[in-house]
């Protein structure tokens, strides 16, 4: 049993980096028969750092629960990064370099539990990234047999970063699951990145890369949830996603549902957001992709605001496309541009129930019956939007902003009559 790793409520002037940690590899690894450990959680919470280059450095975290054999089992603690408050002349605010190789290696029936990442409220002022996780890689790398790897979330919450060259978050999973065999399960939990205020280059990329699975090999990613940011990235991308898998044989990858909701991405030189996806499968293998909706997010001043390579079934409604050069930029025209079935909305005095599109600041429609919704469609070059509406998407929705006074009559009694007691 291993206990905690602290780094909590320091206050650091550094010439180099504020907290360098390097080569934590292999703390928990080749454990055979029916054996079992315990790791702590590692935490790095509450440092006021003043650096020249990266704030929060970690190198070489591999290896943890690798090797696992027989029906042994392995439970590892979190990793938190919360409230920092970080200033990087030269560097990353926090870097962790070349994570990998959780649960390498493992079978049997071989078990290994981790219990997540979790970066929250921490304030980042660097040069050259945010919070910068370039490379995740290998876990569940050669699992074989029945042996199953479960990862809980990576949660990056609430973080405020300003960047002037890097990425404001950049999560890289490379070779997730990576020739895998047998009957191996890997179980990727949900990642959220959610409430950030990010001024970067480029604002958040998030990258499933380079995986192939064989056999009966099967990775589960759960969700990912990118919402109610709020992104400048004046020189590139706001968002970019990019999905490269190959699946053989009768493996399977099984990713959840994506949802973009909620940001506000403004005067991005490139794309908004850049989704990618170069997926390949061969034989009787699966790849599988939940659903995917783009929804309430404000595209303001950008050169494209959403541009989509080889992804289909996306579904875009509640958006305000703002001022854009070009609204969307796509391979394909497999779009859904209204919400899944009717809302209440509220326009004018009135409320109203209907299938919602999205606002397109270049339509030019009417709307003749006065109901906030176009009478004619908008052709996005790439589909066209059905239920366009006439205003910015904050005035069709809840919570009530009516401040009109009540217009309040007495119908009764009236003409000087007089309701006497009797």
């Amino acid at each position: 049993r291993m206990g905690d790793i602290r780094f909590d409520d320091n206050d650091i002037t550094a010439g180099q980096s504020g907290i360098s940690m390097f080569y934590l590899s292999y703390l928990v690894e080749s454990i055979h028969d029916n054996s079992q450990a315990w790791m702590g959680n590692f935490t790095i919470n509450m440092n006021r750092i003043n650096s020249i280059f990266n704030g929060i450095f970690i190198y070489d975290i591999e290896g943890w629960g690798a090797s696992i054999t027989g029906n042994s089992k392995v439970w590892i603690g979190s990793i938190m990064m919360v409230g920092n408050h970080i200033e990087s002349v030269d560097g990353s605010g926090l870097k962790i370099e070349t994570w990998g190789d959780l649960g390498r290696s493992c079978k049997d029936d071989a078990y290994c539990w981790f219990a997540g990442l979790y970066i929250n409220s921490n304030i980042i002022s660097s040069k050259t990234g945010g919070i910068y996780l370039p490379i995740i890689e290998d876990f569940g790398y050669r699992m074989e047999g029945n042996a199953y790897l479960y990862v809980d979330a990576i949660e990056i919450e609430k973080n405020d970063i300003s960047s002037d060259f890097g990425t404001g978050i950049n999560v890289n999973l490379e070779t997730i699951g990576d020739l895998m065999s047998g009957k191996s399960i890997l179980h990727f939990g949900d990642i959220r990145i959610s409430y950030n205020k990010v001024r970067a280059k480029v604002g958040i990329h998030v990258g499933y890369m380079n995986t192939t699975l064989s056999d009966f090999s099967t990775v589960r990613m759960g969700d990912l949830r990118i919402s109610d940011n709020n992104i400048s990235s004046g020189n590139n991308e706001g968002m970019t996603l990019k999905w490269n898998v190959t699946t053989e044989y009768w493996a399977s990858f099984l990713m959840g549902s994506v949802e973009i909701s909620g940001n506000g991405i403004y005067g991005s030189t490139h794309a908004a957001i850049d989704v990618y996806e170069n997926n390949h499968q061969f034989g009787e293998s699966t790849y599988k992709m939940g659903s995917f909706e783009v929804v309430r997010n404000n595209f303001d001043g950008c050169y494209h605001a959403l541009s989509v390579n080889r992804i289909k079934d996306i579904r875009i409604y509640l958006n305000n496309f703002m001022d854009n050069y070009i609204d969307i930029i796509s391979s394909h025209n497999d779009f859904f541009f209204e919400s899944p079935e009717p809302m209440w909305y509220r326009h004018g005095m009135k409320n109203y129930s209907s299938l919602l599109g999205n606002y397109w600041s270049k339509y030019d429609g009417v709307d003749g019956d006065d109901d906030g919704i176009g009478e004619t469609p908008y052709d996005t070059q790439y589909g066209k939007d059905e239920y366009p509406l006439t205003s910015n998407v904050e005035n069709y929705l809840p919570p009530w902003n009516d401040v009109t006074p009540p217009d309040i009559r007495i119908l009764s009694p009236s003409d000087g009559d007089i309701f006497s007691s009797g």
